[in-house]
């Protein structure tokens, strides 16, 4: 299915590390959720999810129409419908509302891990410094490694 409207709020966004997926489709602009959502991170705060169910806030994204790829090749990206599923919703992008996919994450939980910890205003934070996401988990990654260097020695 071709021609549909996607909306990406995590690591398919620009600058992110699975924009690649999404290069050479049509960015329509930045967008937001017409109704609230929460938002939360991963068991290691490599990418974000967010629950249908939860009401919280208006969730932050990009708007795109995929031309070149199919939305069932995103759903297997997404691990759709286990892990994420897919569904229509309402978003606003250049003073304009569309209906676009947005994934949800299904209420499996694969790790075990407790990931309640809101992550919108710790992206805030990132962001008005002005350091990328992925750059700032590169940049822990190696300071928890050397850490850990230092204290096995």
């Amino acid at each position: 299915m071709n021609n549909v409207l996607l909306f990406v709020y995590g690591s398919m966004k620009k600058y992110f590390k699975n924009h690649y997926r999404l290069e050479k489709e049509k960015f329509i602009g930045q967008a937001v959720t017409v109704d609230d959502y929460a938002m939360y991170p991963s068991d290691m705060y490599m990418f974000p999810y967010v629950y249908e169910n939860e009401k919280k806030n208006k969730i932050n994204g990009e708007l795109y129409k995929l031309i070149n790829v199919n939305i069932e090749e995103i759903d297997i990206f997404e691990g759709s419908p286990v892990v994420y599923y897919r569904k229509n919703i309402k978003v606003i992008c250049n003073n304009k509302i569309y209906e676009a996919f947005i994934y949800f994450r299904s209420g499996l939980n694969l790790t075990g891990i407790d990931t309640t910890l809101e992550l919108k205003e710790w992206i805030k934070e990132i962001e008005n410094v002005g350091i990328k996401y992925e750059e700032f988990l590169n940049a822990y990654i190696i300071a928890k490694q050397e850490a850990q260097k230092q204290f096995f020695k």
